[in-house]
């Protein structure tokens, strides 16, 4: 008995596990940078809550990397200043917005990417 083989099925099946992997990669590349901004973003609200010395090395280190990544949420919301402790609620808004954008761009690509798959296998 002879074999039929589907050779349209098995192109479709490369295709999209190409596409598939190619939408994972820029996916995680994506998350990877996402969590690499929240976890800046979280050692400077770790460090201005505890009162971190400005003039060691480390601290003043992310407060530098961290600056750039606040600046936009600045004077939404004014600190809470108690006894050298800062609670700085322009690091929480950035850290949020940063992760729902983040989420939203992954989303946005991983639909992207299912729609023209499936238009390309049209």
């Amino acid at each position: 008995m002879a074999t039929v083989r589907d050779t349209h099925n098995d192109h479709i099946l490369v295709h999209s596990t190409s596409v598939a992997s190619g939408v994972y990669s820029v996916t995680r590349v994506f998350y990877f940078v996402v969590n690499v901004v929240e976890t800046i973003l979280a050692a400077r609200f770790l460090l201005r809550l505890l009162g971190a010395n400005t003039s060691t090395p480390f601290v003043n280190f992310v407060y530098t990397l961290s600056d750039p990544l606040v600046a936009p949420f600045r004077g939404i919301f004014s600190s809470l200043i108690r006894e050298g402790t800062v609670v700085e609620w322009s690091t929480l808004a950035g850290m949020i917005v940063y992760a729902l954008v983040g989420y939203a761009v992954v989303r946005l690509v991983m639909v992207l990417a299912t729609h023209d798959d499936i238009e390309s296998l049209e």
